[in-house]
């Protein structure tokens, strides 16, 4: 019995003393920027054609995000909401997640139409590599972590929200 115990122990203090101690992962510092893309549109001194060219410009430039995040189109006048209308059943042909109308007239008269995208630009650390001598001992999961981040469709959702938000 005494042998048995021994043995054990023995063992056991012996796979201890082999396995290599790996630093934990630890979390980085990401910071999140609010970003907004806006495109404003006085009618009276364009043209259609003035004004459908930078429709198109705006949509091709940030195409990506005005289908996946919010979008707000705002008018002024009786002219910027057949506008307005028919941009928003264009993105929503397109299959734009988030496409409010908001009617924003006795606000401004400079202009007749606006487009806003909001968005949100993540800022991750820049990540050393590991070196042979020091393995362990940097932020393992330092890449992982700034390449998930940046993958995100909607990093402001992982925000902790304030109560009554």
């Amino acid at each position: 019995m005494r042998t048995v115990l021994t043995t054990a122990l023995l063992s056991s203090f012996l796979i201890s003393g082999c396995s290599h101690q790996v630093a934990d992962n630890k979390g980085i510092a990401v910071d999140l920027y609010p970003v907004t893309y806006a495109l404003d549109l006085s009618l009276e001194k364009s043209t259609e054609l003035s004004v459908e060219r930078e429709w198109n410009q705006f949509y091709r430039t940030h195409k990506q995000e005005m289908l996946l995040k919010s979008v707000e189109l705002k008018y002024y006048s009786k002219q910027g909401k057949s506008v307005a209308d028919r941009w928003q059943q264009e993105l929503k042909r397109a299959g734009a997640a988030d496409v409010a109308l908001v009617n924003a007239s006795g606000i401004s008269r400079e202009y007749d139409v606006s487009v806003e995208v909001h968005s949100y630009r993540v800022v991750t650390p820049v990540c050393e590599y590991d070196q042979v001598d020091q393995y362990g001992s940097q932020n393992l999961g330092c890449a992982l972590e700034s390449a998930r981040w940046q993958s995100m469709v909607h990093p402001e959702n992982v925000l902790i929200k304030a109560k009554g938000e």
